[in-house]
């Protein structure tokens, strides 16, 4: 039974939306328990990799989400008390669009900045929509789309689409006007600053592979009766293949993959593996994309940015420099950076070589097929430097290729969540709302969090009339549930 009281709903997946999640639950006095396959912390696509070197120093690379805008006020809030807790830095650096077909480099200052026609001085400034047309166009080729992207009030943020359109400004879309955030040593920093606080337990490496039917073990009890006032026991497994199970009143999936058989973050949820929930949830569609991660020697590179979003080019999307980061300055000779390829190559490379085998079995990453790709993509890139170097642009130091299979979304479910309370279920993240991006995810989060703490209430309070009733006192159960409600 004390397996049961940490924690009285329980999170699959600690990238942005379950961890916002727990943090919005544990604030309202929900016992929350997270789970996550990772064994190195949280993050989902907020990740980095650390390579070492020689002389005990190592690289560093944010991989997955590049930075966060935030346009939607509830974020802006979150985003300026990360800051305040120094869990989050902003990024001052150079931010612009990159022509791959000329070699220009246009900087955002420049493309919001008030502008009048050359030789008058009646007429007021264009309209930001007019100024930005002709830059904007340039996206129109590269993104493979029927008409012009268009510009987000709010900007852009560094990992997703801003409105669930491949091509509107890229995945790491930076154009738009506001701050740009980032972790203080990395961008798994803005996750941690939402799992720590009292309420909230994390259990890393450790996957929830099954959820054996919609039951709640009480104590002594040795069966569970399937009802309305049930809960969930999860099966977990760790990266040393031991079992174990779990009882949680609720449970909320915050990962795509948790509701799709054969991907290895599969919850199979037994006789509700086909809800209404898991089928809206799968309908989604997946928009692939790779990273690359690149040393070079400082020097080498004489860019006029430190990130920008690149324009025609059928492979690269997005370029920066990540040792310009505040937190991730290098005292050696060597410089990060970190490329992003488009949708549309990802997809050719993934047709060479799918994610599925016939059976549905999910196809892991080797070194083999990533450093093939890894060279391809950096040809790329190498064109697009070689403009802001003297003569030709030098083999990295490193090169590594990362698969993103599922991490963007297109289509989006129109609502901020999914939820089936019926079966104390929840769904939220960048597949969810207006937008697949970090503040997407967070906003869905919130949510999802926001439904179920209220269905907890509900719960609490119908199961400590019910023991009132009975006994005259509450029950272990309701104080699991809803321990600030007594």
């Amino acid at each position: 039974m004390e397996d049961y009281f940490e924690g009285s709903t329980a999170i699959v997946g600690a990238g942005f939306a379950g961890l916002a999640a727990a943090n919005r639950l544990a604030s309202k006095g929900v016992a929350v328990t997270v789970y996550d396959m990772g064994s190195r912390g949280p993050g989902g696509r907020a990740s980095f990799r650390e390579v070492p070197l020689k002389d005990g120093g190592f690289m560093q690379f944010d991989h997955g989400c590049q930075f966060i805008m935030a346009s939607n006020p509830l974020v802006a809030v979150q985003i300026r008390e990360w800051e305040l807790k120094r869990f989050l830095r902003e990024w001052t650096g150079r931010f612009g669009l990159l022509d791959a077909s000329t070699g220009i480099y246009t900087d955002r200052t420049a493309m919001h900045a008030p502008q009048r026609p050359s030789g008058t001085t009646s007429q007021g400034p264009k309209s930001l929509k007019k100024r930005l047309s002709g830059v904007l166009g340039l996206l129109k080729k590269g993104s493979g789309k029927s008409a012009a992207p268009e510009l987000s009030k709010g900007g852009a943020e560094g990992e997703g689409h801003t409105d669930g359109q491949t091509g509107q400004l890229g995945v790491c879309g930076i154009l738009g006007q506001g701050r740009v955030y980032v972790g203080s040593s990395c961008m798994v920093d803005a996750c941690s600053a939402m799992y720590q606080q009292i309420g909230i337990q994390v259990k890393w490496g450790e996957q929830a592979s099954s959820v054996t039917g919609h039951c709640f073990h009480m104590l002594g009890v040795k069966q569970a009766t399937h009802h309305s006032e049930s809960g969930w026991e999860l099966t977990v497994e760790t990266r040393r293949k031991d079992k174990y199970t779990r009882q949680h009143r609720n449970l909320i999936l915050a990962d795509q993959m948790n509701v799709r058989p054969g991907s290895h973050g599969y919850v199979n949820l037994g006789e509700h593996d086909s809800c209404v929930l898991s089928q809206r949830v799968q309908t989604v569609k997946r928009c692939p994309r790779y990273s690359l991660m690149i040393a070079i020697k400082r020097g080498v590179i004489q860019a006029p940015f430190d990130g920008a979003t690149i324009a025609n080019s059928e492979v690269i999307e997005w370029l920066s420099n990540d040792s310009s980061k505040p937190g991730r300055e290098r005292d050696d000779d060597l410089e990060c950076w970190v490329a992003v390829a488009t949708e549309a190559y990802a997809r050719s490379l993934i047709a060479e070589m799918p994610l599925f085998k016939k059976d549905g079995q999910y196809v892991p990453q080797t070194d083999a097929v990533l450093s093939d790709i890894a060279n391809r993509i950096w040809d790329a890139v190498k064109g697009l430097l070689k403009p802001f170097s003297e003569g030709e642009v030098p083999q990295p130091v490193y090169l590594r290729a990362q698969r993103w299979a599922s991490a963007y979304k297109a289509e989006l479910i129109e609502e901020p969540c999914v939820t089936d309370l019926s079966l104390d279920l929840g769904a939220c993240g960048d597949f969810c709302g207006k937008s697949s991006t970090a503040e997407g995810a967070i906003l869905s989060g919130l949510a999802a969090a926001d439904s179920i703490a209220a269905h907890a209430l509900e719960q609490a309070k119908a199961m400590q009339a019910k023991s009132t009733a009975t006994n005259g006192m509450p029950s272990p159960f309701d104080r699991a549930i809803m321990p600030s409600a007594r």
